[in-house]
């Protein structure tokens, strides 16, 4: 998007504005702060509640002075994606600083500095005055609709970002009114590199706040509904524990969500392995609350039988919302530098049994490469990936092979990712999205199946001879990559259903933004108050353990006095100050109650 334009937002009404309200949570004047944003958003206004603790990059100190500037730079995502009419500048006051006054003067952004005795109780009285004195854009928005989305967003991992990317995008252009707000792992991440509010997932009272006026909740795309992490939840009482991890923890904001009269939404959910009865009943109430279900394979919705025959939301497989997304065009992405004329692309990300088969694997991925002539290019999908990367470049340091290997970093953007995938001969990789991507290029791939979904999505291509099992024999293996180099083209039939899952895939966007306008709009509710989490009650302290005294050595066994069992004691005696100890506690805790 260039810098010197920012599109205007659909969906124009009268008398509500969009605000991005500058604060820093735990400030002097948090108080005053938080009740101008609460009554901004019961007058009906959109607003973008930046917070200085997640991005303190934009207080830059002001020089001479104890005082800090406001630098826009590292959120300008926000302000591109958000489109403010007017900012407010509340905290200390901090004045804009020079790059970001003509960013606002450039863009008719209008901005006001709180100053301490700007009013604590009429944020109403203070737009009018800005109304008044200043250019506000005739044009305003209208009541915003807060839109919830819950999954692992803000994690690095490249293909939950382009899931995400897709929906946001496709619904900020047609669904008016449209405010979303991600629960995702890593808040600071998700605006600083979507523009959209955000709020950590495990912040059940921030999430508390955002589920009283949401209208919809999205719980994925991703593949969130799983056995691995149900025992470190807890079980399926993890659901009210606060667990943070498994479906248990998936399910919180659906039942938040649902308990406020916003309506829940399942999209694109992988499955699997769902077999632990805990993980299943989390599972299976999260089903209970939907309006909606969609998930991203017959496999996964497989899994779900019979349980889902009793939910309300009949289960519907739909293409990967990936399928959907625009790609940017050939030729807009700059090229890394380095990369040779001929490459194979490679993707692995880390596993960690059989590192003798990961080694064999390497030497597979080298041996085929210097064999056809091609240097290898390492695809990382997070940063983690780099790591498992860097151990083939280290084989093949290792082993002499001779063939050169690059790996791109991790954070390059999408557009220039695109282009590595395009100047490849072929693509060998574990990451589903970089298998698809590389699909959606109309390029040919190899996946290597640590994930059954890798090899849903091949079969459901009619590749399925393309889905390698990571325990696949070398020879195998190599007689593969030796077919998809020499036909480094994607049939006309595997391309034919790219074309159909592409325009499915837009179909469902588009139906998804009929539903969520379908959805009631919520509204902030006047009486609502946000009650902080009570502290969490101390343990009593714990007795210590008996302090044994050593045995005495003796050259021969004692023997035991006539008539005295010689089995020794199972609980040992307790010294005398001990026993005095724990009869004082427990009259301390009669006491108490």
């Amino acid at each position: 998007m260039s810098h010197e334009s920012i599109p205007s937002h659909p969906g124009q009404e009268a008398s509500r504005h969009r605000v991005v309200l500058v604060r820093r949570r735990g400030s002097r004047h948090h108080a005053r702060d938080t009740g101008i944003l609460r009554d901004l958003h019961l007058l009906g206004h959109t607003v973008f509640d930046l917070d200085l603790r997640l991005h303190p990059a934009c207080r830059v100190p002001e020089t001479g002075t104890a005082g800090h500037r406001f630098d826009h730079g590292p959120v300008e995502a926000v302000f591109r994606r958000f489109v403010p009419d007017i900012v407010l500048l509340a905290d200390d006051g901090p004045v804009p600083s020079e790059s970001t006054s003509a960013f606002f003067a450039r863009h008719g952004i209008v901005a006001v500095v709180l100053s301490d005795d700007a009013p604590e109780d009429d944020p109403e009285a203070l737009l009018g005055k800005l109304r008044s004195a200043g250019p506000v854009p005739a044009g305003e928005s209208p009541r915003p609709r807060t839109v919830l989305f819950s999954g692992y967003y803000g994690a690095g991992n490249r293909g939950d970002e382009l899931l995400l990317d897709t929906l946001v995008s496709h619904l900020q252009g047609t669904l008016p009114g449209f405010h979303p707000v991600v629960a995702g792992s890593k808040p600071a991440v998700v605006e600083r590199e979507h523009g959209v509010q955000s709020l950590a997932r495990t912040d059940l009272e921030s999430g508390e706040e955002y589920a009283e006026r949401a209208s919809s909740l999205l719980l994925g795309p991703g593949g969130h509904w799983h056995d691995y992490s149900i025992k470190l939840a807890g079980g399926a009482a993890g659901m009210v524990r606060g667990a943070h991890v498994s479906p248990a923890h998936m399910a919180q904001l659906p039942l938040l969500v649902s308990a406020y009269g916003g309506a829940v939404h399942v999209r694109g959910m992988g499955v699997g392995p769902l077999t632990d009865p805990a993980a299943r009943a989390a599972v299976h109430l999260t089903g209970r609350l939907a309006r909606t279900i969609s998930v991203r394979d017959q496999e996964s919705a497989g899994l779900l039988e019979p349980m889902s025959e009793t939910w309300p939301a009949a289960v519907e497989v739909s293409p990967d919302v990936v399928y959907g997304l625009t790609l940017p065009a050939p030729g807009t992405g700059t090229v890394p530098d380095g990369l040779p004329d001929r490459y194979l692309a490679v993707n692995l990300r880390p596993w960690s049994d059989e590192p003798d088969r990961r080694l064999d694997l390497h030497r597979v991925l080298l041996e085929t490469a210097r064999e056809h002539g091609l240097a290898i290019v390492g695809v990382p999908m997070q940063a983690t990936d780099e790591v498992a990367l860097q151990d083939l470049a280290a084989t093949a340091d290792a082993s002499g092979s001779g063939v050169a290997v690059t790996v791109v970093p991790a954070d390059i953007d999408l557009p220039a990712f695109l282009e590595v995938l395009r100047g490849a001969d072929a693509l060998v990789a574990m990451r589903l999205h970089a298998n698809l991507l590389m699909h959606r290029l109309r390029r040919p791939a190899v996946g290597l199946v640590y994930d059954p979904k890798v090899g849903s999505h091949f079969a459901e291509l009619g590749r399925s001879d393309y889905a390698l099992d990571l325990t696949t024999p070398g020879t195998e293996l190599r007689d593969t990559l030796d077919r998809l180099v020499r036909n480094a083209e994607l049939p006309a039939a595997a391309r034919a259903v790219v074309d159909e899952l592409e325009e499915r895939a837009r179909r469902e966007l588009d139906r998804l933004t009929e539903t969520l306008a379908s959805d009631p709009l919520r509204v902030p509710d006047p009486a609502w108050v946000r009650y902080p989490a009570p502290p969490a009650k101390k343990s009593p302290p714990k007795a210590p353990a008996p302090v044994q005294a050593p045995a005495k050595p003796t050259d021969e066994p004692s023997a035991p006095a006539s008539g005295v069992d010689a089995t020794p004691p199972t609980r040992p005696v307790q010294p005398v100050w001990q026993r005095a100890a724990r009869r004082i506690y427990r009259g301390v805790r009669r006491r108490l109650r």
